[in-house]
Formats: structure tokens, sequence, C-alpha cells
């Protein structure tokens, strides 16, 4: 999936933001031996490596819920920005990066790998 990234103005300082294409794992989703697409896992790998490497300050995502959205919505304009948060950026990769392990782990364990 795509991740866009973007710069972004507030108050005469520079941000930047990402919007995090999905990286998560649908139930009955394969990762191992996948004929139609083997090289899926090495592709997961790579998507957590490229969104590590990225500075985010402004995390949003292909779904409210990766950037809290329902949480940060009603604090704007009652002090700083709530969607400036590189920390929540970090949680969010972790999180779908752990899920994807987990996954992946119960994959290979099932197909004896």
């Amino acid at each position: 999936c795509t991740t866009w990234t973007l710069k972004a103005n507030e108050g005469g300082r520079t941000y930047d933001v990402a919007i995090i294409g999905s990286v998560g794992t649908n139930p009955g989703f394969k990762l191992v031996n996948n004929p139609d697409i083997p090289n899926q896992a090495d592709e997961y790998e790579r998507a957590f490596k490229t969104l590590r490497a990225l500075k985010v300050d402004v995390p949003l995502g292909s779904h409210p819920g990766m950037y809290n959205l329902d949480q940060k919505y009603p604090k704007i304009g009652k002090g700083p920005n709530p969607f400036i948060d590189p920390a929540g950026y970090k949680q969010e990769v972790d999180l779908a990066e752990a899920m994807f392990r987990a996954v992946l782990a119960e994959q290979k364990k099932a197909a004896g790998n």
C-alpha cells in the first residue's frame, strides 16, 4: 500500500506529514506460501523499514483509528495542535509491525517453516 509524505506549515513552522497506507494483516491474509504474491512478507518488511526511516511530525492514515482522530479532533483550537504527534506515529508503526510479526510467526509455524 502507498504511504504519502508532505510538508505542512503552521505558525511559521514546517512539519513532516505522513499519510500511512494500510500495513495491517487482515484475517485470512496469506503471508506464507502465497502463490499469488510469493514475496508478500518481504514487501511488509520493506514497508516497515521505510516507515521507520521517515521523520514524521504529523501522522495520518488510511483509517482514523490509526492516528486517534476521535481523541485529537475535540482538542483542535484548545491548545497545541494535537495532530503534531511523532510519538503517536512511532506507536502506530510499532503496533502494526507487532501484529504483522505475530501473524507471520503463526503462519510459518502452521506451514512447518
